[in-house]
C-alpha cells in the first residue's frame, strides 16, 4: 500500500463526513450522491480499515437517501442539530469537552489551525469547534501528508502524522464517540446516526493507524 494513496484516501472519508454534517441542501446532496457512487466503485485502501463496513453501510444509506428525500434529511437535520423539544445534538466539541467553560477549546482549536497556516474565513458561520470545521481540518493535515509522501519527504510526512496523532487524541477521538451515541439514541438506525457513527469510528481508529505508521517510518529510517 503507498503511503501517499492511505492519506488522499483519509482525506477523502474526513472532506466527505464533513460534508455529510452539513445542511442537506440538495446541490450538497447531489455532490455527495456523485462521490459516493466514486468511492463504492473504488474504495482504494480504505478497504482495509476497520472502519470500512461502516463506512459501506453509509455510502449505501447516502444513495438512498439522496434521491428524492432532501426534505427528509432536511427535517431531521433540523430536528437533531438545530432545534428540538427533546434538546439538540450539539455539534461543538466544546460542548462535550468543556461545556463550562468553551472558549479556551476555540482558542486551542484557533491555534491549531494558524500554526498549520489556516484560519476561518471572517465570513464562517461554523465556529472553530464546529464538527465540520474539525473534519475539514482532518482533511488537510492527511492532504499536507499526502503531499510530503509524494514528494519523498519522509521527515516531513512523519511530522505531519505526529501532528494528526494529537488532533486526533485531543480534538477528535475524546468526543465524536460521544456526539454519535447521542445522534443514536434521538435517530435510531438513522442517515445522521451512520454517519457520525462512522466518523466517530474512523477518528479512534485513525490514530492507531497514524500513531503506528509513524514508528514504522522511524524505525525505517533507523535502519
Amino acid at each position: 500500500m503507498r503511503l501517499a494513496d492511505l492519506a488522499r484516501c483519509r482525506q477523502a472519508a474526513y472532506r466527505f463526513l464533513g460534508e455529510a454534517l452539513r445542511p442537506p441542501e440538495a446541490e450538497r446532496l447531489a455532490t455527495l450522491r456523485l462521490v459516493a457512487e466514486e468511492l463504492w466503485q473504488r474504495p482504494g485502501p480504505l478497504a482495509d480499515l476497520a472502519v470500512f463496513p461502516q463506512w459501506l453501510d453509509l455510502l449505501r444509506r447516502l444513495l438512498q437517501s439522496a434521491e428524492g428525500k432532501a426534505g427528509q434529511l432536511d427535517e431531521t437535520y433540523v430536528r437533531l442539530f438545530v432545534a428540538s423539544s427533546e434538546g439538540i445534538c450539539p455539534q461543538v466539541a466544546s460542548q462535550y469537552l468543556a461545556p463550562d467553560a468553551p472558549a479556551p477549546v476555540m482558542a486551542a482549536l484557533e491555534g491549531e489551525y494558524a500554526r498549520a497556516g489556516l484560519a476561518l474565513s471572517a465570513n464562517a458561520t461554523e465556529p472553530p469547534d464546529h464538527v465540520t470545521v474539525t473534519l475539514d481540518f482532518m482533511a488537510h493535515l492527511c492532504a499536507v501528508e499526502a503531499d510530503a509522501w509524494q514528494r519523498r519527504h519522509s521527515a516531513m510526512a512523519v511530522a505531519q502524522l505526529d501532528r494528526e496523532a494529537g488532533f486526533l487524541q485531543r480534538y477528535l477521538g475524546p468526543w465524536l464517540p460521544a456526539f454519535a451515541r447521542l445522534v443514536a439514541a434521538r435517530d435510531p438506525d438513522g442517515f445522521y446516526a451512520r454517519v457520525t457513527e462512522t466518523a466517530g469510528t474512523l477518528a479512534v481508529h485513525d490514530l492507531d493507524i497514524v500513531t503506528a505508521l509513524a514508528a514504522r517510518s522511524r524505525e525505517a529510517e533507523r535502519r
